[in-house]
């Protein structure tokens, strides 16, 4: 079930924490923890609500993927219908392994069809060449005056640093304004990204210094502050998944772990949906503050009892009957890549 901060302002959590509901912000503050606890301990999958499925449009010249800021991670990926790996970063650094991945003199027909994590980006979109201006567009005239805090390389491959006021900064600021706001430094590179709270979406592109043209480098949300997007390689990825179809763009299916964000309106939907669960650990950490001997004690009780109640709602949901396993008796290889008899 899928709850907003209000029904949580409206439900026993405030009395529970000794705040009042109309506190929003005291309340909201024990909700939000609360919520990252408990996104942080449901493990591979997370608890009932903390995923979904989606879809990205990938290319075959630039077979990245970049998630958008709901997304934590990347638990499964479904390409031509048919689920690959996904790897971690250590993965290609292992001893006697394959070694990091694309290889540029690689034999492509043996390379595995696999995913491989790349990290963690500011930007949706990477910059094209070393000839860019930066340029930003607010939706919202109420957000002009608030600024936008770039970091990275300037045109010299320097690190870029300006001074706000009296105070030194690592970066430049960028100022809203109407219709756009552009810089009058050329950036070569971007390294990080901090934002105002805003009223509305802000669009950041890449300006070429020659040309004039733009391309979108992001679209930050009002609630994003310091955005990082995680990113993935897809090795190998076909051009096509039939052979009568041509088409430079595949569409991969994936499913998403969601990532803890800050529920800062009373409209604003909540991860973890489950009241009674958010309770026990709003009480968690209230206790967890207290300087009593038996605090520490009630602290981890309560968060026990708030696992509990999650697991037991997952249960409810998706039952114990009919639990997903990946049972492959002959290796997950492709048969003509491995050789046949005993498990692999």
């Amino acid at each position: 079930m899928r709850i907003t901060l209000n029904s949580a302002l409206q439900s026993r959590i405030p009395q529970a924490v000794g705040e009042c509901a109309a506190n929003e912000a005291a309340v909201a503050s024990y909700i939000n923890e609360a919520q990252q606890r408990l996104i942080n301990a449901a493990g591979e999958t997370g608890f009932w609500g903390g995923w979904y499925a989606t879809v990205f449009n990938v290319s075959r010249t630039t077979p990245y993927i970049t998630c958008p800021p709901e997304i934590a991670r990347l638990a499964g990926l479904a390409v031509c219908h048919v689920p690959i790996r996904i790897q971690n970063q250590w993965y290609e650094f292992l001893e006697a392994g394959i070694g990091p991945v694309p290889k540029p003199c690689g034999n492509q027909a043996i390379d595995p069809l696999e995913a491989f994590e790349r990290g963690v980006y500011p930007t949706a979109y990477d910059l094209v060449g070393v000839n860019s201006f930066l340029r930003v567009y607010i939706s919202d005239v109420r957000d002009v005056g608030r600024r936008l805090l770039v970091s990275g390389l300037d045109a010299s491959g320097n690190v870029l640093y300006s001074t706000d006021g009296n105070q030194e900064v690592v970066g430049s600021y960028l100022t809203f304004q109407q219709p756009f706001y552009t810089t009058a430094f050329i950036i070569t590179q971007i390294s990080g990204i901090q934002k105002d709270l805003t009223y509305g979406d802000v669009r950041l592109y890449a300006v070429d210094a020659t040309t004039g043209v733009e391309t979108l480098l992001a679209k930050y949300g009002p609630d994003e502050i310091a955005p990082a997007y995680r990113r993935y390689y897809i090795n190998n990825l076909p051009s096509a998944c039939c052979h009568n179809q041509t088409t430079s763009v595949l569409q991969v299916k994936a499913l998403a772990k969601l990532e803890y964000l800050p529920a800062r309106r009373p409209t604003d939907f909540l991860v973890i949906g489950n009241l009674p669960a958010l309770k026990e650990e709003c009480l968690s950490i209230r206790y967890g503050e207290m300087d009593t001997a038996a605090a520490a004690g009630l602290s981890n009780k309560c968060h026990r009892n708030a696992i509990r109640l999650l697991n037991q709602e997952l249960t409810h949901y998706l039952g114990k009957d009919r639990i997903a396993v990946n049972f492959a008796p002959f290796g997950t290889a492709r048969l003509e890549h491995q050789n046949i008899g005993g498990l692999t």
